[in-house]
């Protein structure tokens, strides 16, 4: 019986260690929340600022982002308009080489017919002055001659950049 008491004394005694320990370890556990709930809403408000931080700079970022496209469709927009005029002006002063050289071939060939005909055309004044000027023993055997076109491939030259 006396071992029976002493053992019961020894698991009370046992147990009483153990809740005290249990105890212990909870007002440790207690003790570090303060500091830990301190530390960690310190950490917290860090990381918040540089959040702020971050959306500030990421605002700022995509407004000049929307800037520079902006700019560079602008800039675009503007290229590709006088590209195309660029092109139209080149186009119709091809045009108007091709009319202006039809023009002349068929002035040319209505001086150089050896048909008579009853009407001569007059070339304009600034030609036929030009004409005597340089052919001042001019006769009908002896004209001027033009050289021959190359138009075709000045245009290939200038529409596709200087390859011909």
């Amino acid at each position: 019986a006396l071992k029976r008491q002493l053992d019961d004394k020894k698991r009370e005694s046992e147990r009483k260690i153990e809740l005290l320990s249990k105890e212990i370890e909870n007002l440790r556990v207690e003790a570090r929340k303060p500091a830990n709930y301190d530390m960690i809403i310190g950490e917290l408000a860090t990381k918040e600022q540089k959040l702020r931080v971050l959306e500030t700079e990421q605002v700022y970022n995509e407004r000049i982002h929307g800037q520079e496209s902006t700019k560079r469709e602008k800039l675009i927009k503007k290229i590709n308009y006088q590209l195309n005029k660029a092109t139209s002006l080149k186009k119709e002063a091809f045009t108007r080489v091709e009319e202006l050289q039809d023009q002349l071939n068929e002035y040319e060939s209505v001086v150089m017919s050896p048909s008579p005909s009853p009407f001569t055309p007059r070339p304009n004044t600034t030609m036929g002055n030009r004409t005597r000027r340089l052919n001042t023993t001019s006769t009908d055997s002896k004209r001027l001659s033009r050289p021959k076109s190359t138009g075709l491939l000045v245009k290939r030259s200038v529409i596709h950049g200087g390859q011909i």
